[in-house]
């Protein structure tokens, strides 16, 4: 609960501000990547953690007052903008395209990074970046799928990985940070996580 504060600046001085930051975590269940949209600020009592712990809402409103913070939180890049860079990077044909027809990886937005580790980790760092700046929150997450079956897997992950990267930084140099949207939207569709398949780095 405390870690990710403490790696962000201006907590930590040892390193300058990152532009931009991505959390990658893994969707076992899945067979495709996300660029998740945001996350929720509760919920993340359901499922115990590695260690047995949770974190009930009452310690969330504690840490994130419902009077000072959003229940959901979005990135404030322009996903869909990202989302076609994104494709463009990984040889799609267009925004529309799918993976099957352009031999491309699967990549797609989702609204919500689940109610485990991962939308934890994002809420709270979508948080820190709130309450420097209710404009700017320069976080993305990205959702894999296990990559652990080949070689040729893992290089695929890899691809995937710095063609977001890639994408994230043109957007931002084209749009800036700041997405046109308000941060009390909800997301349409509360994702739930099984605590056995996914993690967060």
């Amino acid at each position: 609960m405390e870690l990710v504060p403490k790696l962000l600046p201006p907590a930590n001085p040892l390193y300058p501000a990152p532009e931009i930051i991505l959390h990658i975590g893994l969707a076992a269940g899945r067979k495709f990547f996300t660029l998740e949209q945001g996350a929720h600020g509760r919920g993340f009592d359901k499922i115990p953690d590695v260690d047995g712990e949770r974190f009930p809402d009452s310690s969330a409103e504690s840490q994130f007052p419902s009077a000072k913070y959003p229940s959901v939180l979005k990135t404030s890049f322009d996903t869909s903008d990202v989302l076609a860079r994104w494709k463009a990077n990984l040889g799609y044909t267009s925004v529309e395209g799918n993976a099957e027809d352009d031999d491309a990886p699967d990549v797609r937005l989702s609204p919500d990074a689940g109610n485990f580790l991962c939308g934890f980790i994002y809420y709270n760092s979508l948080a820190h970046y709130f309450s420097i700046s209710k404009e700017d929150r320069p976080v993305a997450f990205m959702h894999v799928p296990d990559l652990s079956q080949s070689e040729d897997k893992l290089r695929e992950g890899r691809e995937v990985a710095i063609a977001l990267i890639k994408a994230l930084v043109e957007s931002k140099r084209k749009n800036g940070n700041v997405a046109k949207r308000t941060d009390n939207e909800e997301a349409p569709v509360r994702q739930t996580d099984d605590a056995t398949e996914n993690n967060c780095i």
